[in-house]
Protein backbone atom coordinates (compact mmCIF):
# COMPACT_ATOMS: atom_id res chain seq x y z
CA UNK A 1 0.00 0.00 0.00
CA UNK A 2 1.29 3.27 -0.98
CA UNK A 3 0.73 7.00 -0.65
CA UNK A 4 2.04 10.03 -1.59
CA UNK A 5 5.77 9.63 -0.39
CA UNK A 6 4.57 6.96 2.36
CA UNK A 7 3.84 3.63 1.64
CA UNK A 8 3.29 0.40 4.01
CA UNK A 9 4.38 -2.80 4.10
CA UNK A 10 3.43 -6.27 5.93
CA UNK A 11 5.88 -9.14 6.61
CA UNK A 12 6.15 -11.55 9.01
CA UNK A 13 3.36 -9.56 11.28
CA UNK A 14 5.64 -6.64 10.91
CA UNK A 15 4.11 -3.16 9.57
CA UNK A 16 6.67 -0.87 8.13
CA UNK A 17 5.94 2.87 7.46
CA UNK A 18 8.40 4.27 5.51
CA UNK A 19 8.83 7.79 4.47
CA UNK A 20 9.90 7.70 0.89
CA UNK A 21 11.66 11.91 0.53
CA UNK A 22 15.14 11.26 0.54
CA UNK A 23 15.56 14.20 -1.27
CA UNK A 24 13.95 16.67 0.76
CA UNK A 25 15.56 14.31 3.86
CA UNK A 26 12.13 12.89 4.45
CA UNK A 27 10.51 16.43 5.52
CA UNK A 28 6.58 16.27 5.23
CA UNK A 29 3.84 18.26 3.70
CA UNK A 30 0.39 18.42 5.07
CA UNK A 31 -0.25 15.39 2.76
CA UNK A 32 2.33 13.26 3.77
CA UNK A 33 1.21 13.86 7.38
CA UNK A 34 -2.17 12.81 6.73
CA UNK A 35 -0.91 9.64 4.85
CA UNK A 36 1.17 8.53 8.28
CA UNK A 37 -2.23 8.91 10.18
CA UNK A 38 -3.89 6.61 7.20
CA UNK A 39 -1.21 4.44 7.14
CA UNK A 40 -1.22 4.18 11.43
CA UNK A 41 -4.70 3.45 11.28
CA UNK A 42 -4.29 0.36 8.27
CA UNK A 43 -1.78 -1.45 10.04
CA UNK A 44 -3.74 -0.97 13.52
CA UNK A 45 -6.40 -2.58 11.90
CA UNK A 46 -4.60 -5.25 10.31
CA UNK A 47 -5.00 -8.80 11.87
CA UNK A 48 -1.87 -10.27 10.68
CA UNK A 49 0.26 -7.21 11.94
CA UNK A 50 1.35 -7.00 15.33
CA UNK A 51 4.33 -4.67 15.53
CA UNK A 52 5.04 -1.24 13.61
CA UNK A 53 7.70 0.31 12.64
CA UNK A 54 8.18 3.66 11.65
CA UNK A 55 11.63 4.75 9.46
CA UNK A 56 12.49 7.11 6.78
CA UNK A 57 14.28 5.78 3.59
CA UNK A 58 17.84 6.69 3.15
CA UNK A 59 21.04 7.13 5.51
CA UNK A 60 20.52 10.85 5.50
CA UNK A 61 17.50 11.49 7.59
CA UNK A 62 14.43 9.74 9.77
CA UNK A 63 13.04 12.97 9.14
CA UNK A 64 13.55 16.43 9.21
CA UNK A 65 10.20 18.00 10.47
CA UNK A 66 8.07 19.82 8.06
CA UNK A 67 8.82 20.70 4.75
CA UNK A 68 8.60 24.25 4.46
CA UNK A 69 10.30 24.97 0.73
CA UNK A 70 8.37 26.52 -1.24
CA UNK A 71 6.76 24.38 -3.50
CA UNK A 72 4.91 22.46 -0.29
CA UNK A 73 3.79 26.22 0.72
CA UNK A 74 3.23 25.12 4.35
CA UNK A 75 2.59 28.46 6.18
CA UNK A 76 0.37 29.19 3.39
CA UNK A 77 -3.43 29.88 5.19
CA UNK A 78 -1.60 27.86 8.15
CA UNK A 79 -3.71 30.22 10.65
CA UNK A 80 -7.01 29.11 9.00
CA UNK A 81 -6.09 24.88 9.61
CA UNK A 82 -7.54 23.16 12.71
CA UNK A 83 -4.30 20.85 12.75
CA UNK A 84 -0.41 21.35 12.73
CA UNK A 85 -0.63 17.44 10.96
CA UNK A 86 1.83 16.61 13.67
CA UNK A 87 -1.02 16.50 16.20
CA UNK A 88 -3.13 13.96 14.19
CA UNK A 89 -0.44 11.76 14.09
CA UNK A 90 0.06 12.29 17.57
CA UNK A 91 -3.30 11.78 18.21
CA UNK A 92 -3.48 8.10 16.23
CA UNK A 93 -0.37 7.08 17.56
CA UNK A 94 -1.79 7.57 21.27
CA UNK A 95 -4.63 5.14 20.74
CA UNK A 96 -2.39 2.29 18.97
CA UNK A 97 -3.44 -1.15 20.25
CA UNK A 98 0.13 -2.11 18.96
CA UNK A 99 3.41 -1.30 19.77
CA UNK A 100 5.29 1.63 17.51
CA UNK A 101 9.01 1.21 17.18
CA UNK A 102 11.09 4.03 15.30
CA UNK A 103 14.02 2.56 13.25
CA UNK A 104 15.60 6.27 13.33
CA UNK A 105 18.00 5.68 10.38
CA UNK A 106 19.63 9.74 10.15
CA UNK A 107 19.22 12.93 11.49
CA UNK A 108 15.97 13.21 13.53
CA UNK A 109 14.81 17.25 13.66
CA UNK A 110 11.86 19.24 14.32
CA UNK A 111 8.67 17.64 13.29
CA UNK A 112 10.88 14.14 13.28
CA UNK A 113 11.40 14.54 16.71
CA UNK A 114 7.81 14.50 17.19
CA UNK A 115 7.55 11.62 14.98
CA UNK A 116 9.93 10.01 17.03
CA UNK A 117 7.89 10.71 20.59
CA UNK A 118 5.03 8.96 19.49
CA UNK A 119 7.09 6.00 19.47
CA UNK A 120 7.09 3.52 22.35
CA UNK A 121 10.29 2.05 21.83
CA UNK A 122 13.02 3.26 19.03
CA UNK A 123 16.71 2.13 18.01
CA UNK A 124 18.81 4.86 16.34
CA UNK A 125 22.17 4.21 14.12
CA UNK A 126 24.49 5.68 15.98
CA UNK A 127 25.79 8.39 13.58
CA UNK A 128 21.95 10.29 14.07
CA UNK A 129 21.83 13.70 15.10
CA UNK A 130 18.53 14.76 17.05
CA UNK A 131 17.47 18.62 17.41
CA UNK A 132 14.71 21.23 17.46
CA UNK A 133 15.49 24.06 15.52
CA UNK A 134 12.26 25.83 15.59
CA UNK A 135 13.42 28.86 17.54
CA UNK A 136 15.91 29.71 14.75
CA UNK A 137 13.00 30.10 12.67
CA UNK A 138 11.08 32.08 15.22
CA UNK A 139 8.94 28.97 16.14
CA UNK A 140 8.55 27.10 19.02
CA UNK A 141 8.23 23.07 18.86
CA UNK A 142 5.03 23.17 21.40
CA UNK A 143 3.55 20.25 19.58
CA UNK A 144 6.51 17.84 19.56
CA UNK A 145 7.02 19.09 23.20
CA UNK A 146 3.72 17.90 24.15
CA UNK A 147 4.48 14.49 22.56
CA UNK A 148 7.51 14.24 24.46
CA UNK A 149 6.12 14.88 27.96
CA UNK A 150 6.18 12.35 30.53
CA UNK A 151 8.83 10.54 28.41
CA UNK A 152 12.15 13.08 29.01
CA UNK A 153 12.81 15.15 31.40
CA UNK A 154 11.41 18.99 31.37
CA UNK A 155 15.30 19.72 31.15
CA UNK A 156 15.85 18.14 28.92
CA UNK A 157 13.31 19.14 26.57
CA UNK A 158 14.07 22.61 27.07
CA UNK A 159 17.76 22.27 26.36
CA UNK A 160 16.56 20.81 23.08
CA UNK A 161 13.73 23.70 22.17
CA UNK A 162 15.76 26.75 23.40
CA UNK A 163 18.99 25.91 21.98
CA UNK A 164 18.14 24.49 18.59
CA UNK A 165 21.42 22.35 18.79
CA UNK A 166 21.50 18.66 17.92
CA UNK A 167 22.63 16.35 20.27
CA UNK A 168 24.37 12.50 19.46
CA UNK A 169 22.30 9.48 19.32
CA UNK A 170 24.42 8.81 22.52
CA UNK A 171 23.32 11.56 24.20
CA UNK A 172 19.86 10.99 22.82
CA UNK A 173 19.55 7.45 24.88
CA UNK A 174 20.77 9.67 27.87
CA UNK A 175 17.93 11.72 27.69
CA UNK A 176 15.41 8.72 27.31
CA UNK A 177 14.67 10.18 23.50
CA UNK A 178 15.46 6.43 21.86
CA UNK A 179 16.03 3.41 23.95
CA UNK A 180 19.56 2.37 22.44
CA UNK A 181 21.85 3.20 19.53
CA UNK A 182 23.76 1.17 17.35
CA UNK A 183 26.19 1.13 14.33
CA UNK A 184 24.91 1.83 10.99
CA UNK A 185 25.49 -1.93 9.75
CA UNK A 186 23.78 -3.45 12.75
CA UNK A 187 20.27 -1.35 13.17
CA UNK A 188 18.61 -3.60 10.67
CA UNK A 189 19.10 -6.62 12.62
CA UNK A 190 18.93 -4.96 15.84
CA UNK A 191 15.49 -3.51 14.76
CA UNK A 192 14.25 -6.99 13.35
CA UNK A 193 15.40 -8.79 16.35
CA UNK A 194 13.29 -6.34 18.29
CA UNK A 195 9.91 -6.61 16.40
CA UNK A 196 10.56 -10.07 16.08
CA UNK A 197 10.21 -10.48 19.82
CA UNK A 198 7.62 -8.37 20.30
CA UNK A 199 5.15 -10.08 17.16
CA UNK A 200 5.55 -13.00 19.12
CA UNK A 201 3.67 -12.07 22.30
CA UNK A 202 0.12 -12.54 23.39
CA UNK A 203 -1.68 -9.85 21.57
CA UNK A 204 -4.62 -9.12 24.12
CA UNK A 205 -2.16 -8.69 27.19
CA UNK A 206 0.07 -6.77 24.64
CA UNK A 207 -2.93 -4.63 23.77
CA UNK A 208 -4.26 -3.94 27.71
CA UNK A 209 -0.82 -3.22 28.55
CA UNK A 210 -0.01 -0.80 26.18
CA UNK A 211 -2.63 1.91 27.17
CA UNK A 212 -1.10 1.73 30.70
CA UNK A 213 2.37 2.36 29.90
CA UNK A 214 1.89 5.51 27.61
CA UNK A 215 2.61 8.27 30.55
CA UNK A 216 -0.78 10.55 29.43
CA UNK A 217 -4.68 9.00 29.91
CA UNK A 218 -6.38 9.89 26.33
CA UNK A 219 -8.20 13.11 27.52
CA UNK A 220 -5.11 14.58 29.14
CA UNK A 221 -2.82 13.73 25.63
CA UNK A 222 -5.99 15.05 23.34
CA UNK A 223 -5.71 18.76 25.91
CA UNK A 224 -2.53 18.56 25.87
CA UNK A 225 -1.67 18.32 21.93
CA UNK A 226 -4.83 20.88 21.23
CA UNK A 227 -3.31 23.27 23.49
CA UNK A 228 -0.17 22.60 21.84
CA UNK A 229 -1.08 23.13 18.49
CA UNK A 230 -3.39 26.75 19.12
CA UNK A 231 -0.38 27.95 20.02
CA UNK A 232 1.89 26.45 17.36
CA UNK A 233 -0.66 27.64 14.54
CA UNK A 234 -1.37 31.33 16.23
CA UNK A 235 2.56 32.04 16.25
CA UNK A 236 2.85 30.53 12.48
CA UNK A 237 0.51 32.64 11.30
CA UNK A 238 2.09 35.52 12.73
CA UNK A 239 5.24 34.21 11.66
CA UNK A 240 3.76 33.91 7.96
Amino acid sequence: MTGDGVDLVVEDAVATITIRREARRNALGHRHFADLVRLLDCADRDDAVAVIVLTGAGDRAFCAGADISAGEAFFKNIGERQTTGLGDFLRRAHRLTKPLVGRINGHCYAGGVGLLAACDIAIAADDARFALPEIRLGLFPFVVLAGLRGKVAASFATELAVTGVPVSAERAALMGLINESVSRSDLDAAVGALAGTIATQPRRAMQSGLASLRPLDAAAFEAAIAQAEEQTLRLAAARS
